[in-house]
């Protein structure tokens, strides 16, 4: 049983290190788009006069740039309960092993101890044995522990199944809420330089126009 527990164990532990590196994947992955979206609000900047106006593109990048930021520090709170978790599971992976080299060293002693016979060689009598309890447990209280130790480890796996779960779920939410508001920010640019395009189409014409009647005159 302590055997079974501790390759299961490791076995989920190791799953827990491969959702670890995705989701220190994902969080390295959020600075990209930040970077562009800072990038596009400072060129914005250098907009003369009248056109450095707060539009609906701006408005949709700083929405963008705080809800990246925000999933990053959710991202790096979750990093942080993954290595916890994973500590824990060290600690408890060190239980099971110790509890498993203390039985492997009964089982040797016991086996010693039931092979031996009264014309086996090395056999050395010491005084007074008998007389000291060097017991550190009773029956129960032997199995209870190992019990206590499997179970407390299978606490751990559950609890380790269910942070892998929350981690995917974390980074499928961030990838599908980021791809919306790219969308969004998008579609604004779009109607924004539709717009723009009209107004320049516009002046455009009225220039002509007044160059026009400027010659006429």
């Amino acid at each position: 049983d302590l055997q079974t527990e501790l390759d299961n164990n490791i076995r989920e532990n190791g799953l827990l290190k491969e959702t670890k590196s995705e989701l220190e994947h994902a969080i390295a992955e959020t600075e990209r788009p930040l970077r562009i979206n800072n990038e596009c609000i400072k060129n914005r900047e250098a907009r003369i006069s009248i056109d450095l106006v707060k539009d609906e593109v701006e408005n949709s990048l700083e929405r963008e740039v705080e809800n990246i930021k925000t999933y990053q520090q959710r991202m790096q709170k979750m990093l942080a309960k993954v290595n916890q978790q994973i500590e824990t599971n060290h600690s408890m992976q060190d239980k099971l092993h110790a509890d498993l080299e203390h039985k492997d060293m009964a089982l040797e002693i016991d086996r010693d101890c039931h092979e031996m016979h009264n014309d086996a060689i090395d056999i050395k009598h010491h005084d007074g044995v008998e007389e000291e309890d060097v017991s550190g447990s009773v029956p129960q209280s032997w199995a209870k522990f190992s019990k206590n130790n499997v179970e407390e480890s299978q606490s751990g796996r559950s609890g380790t199944r269910q942070l892998r779960y929350d981690v995917n779920n974390l980074i499928n939410n961030a990838a599908s809420d980021m791809s919306v508001h790219w969308n969004k920010t998008n579609r604004a640019y779009t109607d924004r330089i539709s717009e723009t395009q009209d107004a320049h189409r516009n002046l455009k014409s009225n220039l002509i126009l007044t160059k026009n009647e400027i010659a006429e005159q």
